[in-house]
């Protein structure tokens, strides 16, 4: 590949993590109304397992087919639904029996000058006809002065398949970045040391 060729490459990164943390924003504050359609809204909380093939500590996994309906567990036990204070883990929904829309996963940390439980990492992927389609990413919150996201990983799925930047984060500044076509890895560019592609949303 010769220099114009990457130097081409790295311009068209540029734009695209500005794109994708556009996107981002989107996803973030459009409203839930894809969840409101749904049919049924399906609760259950901590420790139960019925509708997850993997429960991984950080990452559970729904199972590839459910009935439809909005599913969403709480950070507490059944015998504490009641109480007030509870976080919405996970939730996503399920049209036509496969995944469908977006996909969240929460991780909570508790703030001692505000004395309450917050988001501080969350994951975000999109589904359409039970595949991921769209952006997929994973984030820290940090709290301060002025809440902000840091990222830690995205990336682009088109029917199922990896298809465009897949960019990966340590402490906000991007690391590595690989461009993909119809699953395949085209080409990898590392940043080791650099700081000047920091993103905050």
């Amino acid at each position: 590949m010769d220099q114009l060729q990457q130097i081409l490459i790295k311009d068209k990164i540029n734009y695209n993590v500005k794109m994708v943390k556009l996107k981002l924003f989107f996803l973030l504050f459009v409203s839930c109304a894809s969840h409101l359609a749904a049919q049924d809204t399906i609760i259950f909380y901590l420790g139960e397992k019925d509708f997850f093939k993997s429960v991984d500590s950080f990452l559970p996994e729904f199972h590839d087919t459910l009935p439809d309906g909005v599913y969403i567990q709480y950070d507490v036990m059944r015998k504490d639904r009641n109480k007030k204070g509870k976080h919405i883990l996970v939730i996503g929904q399920f049209k036509n029996k496969l995944k469908d829309g977006k996909f969240e996963i929460n991780h909570y940390g508790y703030f001692k000058e505000k004395k309450e439980w917050r988001v501080n990492q969350q994951y975000i992927c999109n589904y359409k006809y039970g595949v991921k389609d769209g952006l997929e990413c994973n984030y820290y919150i940090w709290y301060g002065g002025l809440s902000r996201k840091v990222m830690i990983f995205q990336g682009e799925y088109l029917v199922g398949k990896r298809n465009g930047l897949f960019l990966y984060y340590e402490y906000g500044s991007l690391m590595k970045a690989e461009v993909y076509n119809n699953n395949t890895l085209v080409t990898t560019y590392n940043y080791p040391y650099s700081r000047a592609f920091a993103t905050r949303v």
